[in-house]
């Protein structure tokens, strides 16, 4: 006779699930990020249409060039993405052991904590990620022809030292700060009340 599973336990995953899922996200939406970043550095009187944009650079570069960038923005998600939803998901399981009560407030305080931290070690790839999608634009001779995140890493430790893996990093870590506390907390917050209100499983793949 087979051994009854308890259902009433939630499901433990690996903290790197979050990364490699992010990942997955990548393959879809990096078309689309590449194509924001060239219409964020357009210059003026430029027609940078969202259409327009990708027509263009399919026609100049070819279909491939949608991702450019690719290993980098992997690697973004393995650092930044990996950490920000593992951290989020230790601290909860410490606050909880503390019984302190996870309220929406404090959801979103540890979310926002896990996001900053996530941001300080996803920036090096950031970086390589933003110059790699961009560089197709740029004329032939200013261009840095990155083959990869790790020759883009590469290039910049030897050409401008350490502290270029430190642009803008701030302005990123309060901003993946906050944008991961709405996503995170409020997630948690919704699904628990949904719980709370229907008696559905925790980790029924509805509420998901």
């Amino acid at each position: 006779m087979s051994k009854s599973i308890d259902i009433s336990q939630s499901i433990t995953y690996p903290k790197w699930f979050g990364g490699s899922a992010s990942c997955m996200a990548v393959l879809v939406s990096h078309p689309l990020d590449l194509i924001k970043v060239r219409m964020q550095m357009e210059q003026g009187g430029v027609k940078a249409g969202t259409l327009n944009t990708c027509i263009r650079i399919v026609r100049g570069e070819g279909v491939l060039a949608l991702y450019n960038g690719l290993s980098a923005g992997f690697m973004r998600q393995l650092t930044y993405g990996s950490v920000r939803i593992g951290l989020y998901e230790t601290l909860k399981e410490q606050t909880k052991a503390n019984n302190i009560p996870t309220s929406p407030p404090v959801l979103g305080l540890l979310a926002g904590i896990s996001g900053f931290i996530g941001a300080i070690f996803g920036n090096p790839s950031d970086i390589g990620n933003i110059r790699m999608q961009n560089d197709g634009s740029l004329p032939p001779h200013l261009r840095r022809d990155y083959r990869h995140i790790f020759d883009a890493w590469r290039q910049i430790k030897r050409q401008e030292g350490w502290k270029a893996f430190g642009q803008g990093l701030w302005p990123n870590a309060f901003r993946c700060g906050m944008m991961t506390s709405c996503q995170l907390a409020s997630y948690d917050s919704f699904r628990d009340l949904i719980v709370a209100t229907t008696g559905i499983h925790n980790d029924h793949p509805g509420l998901h």
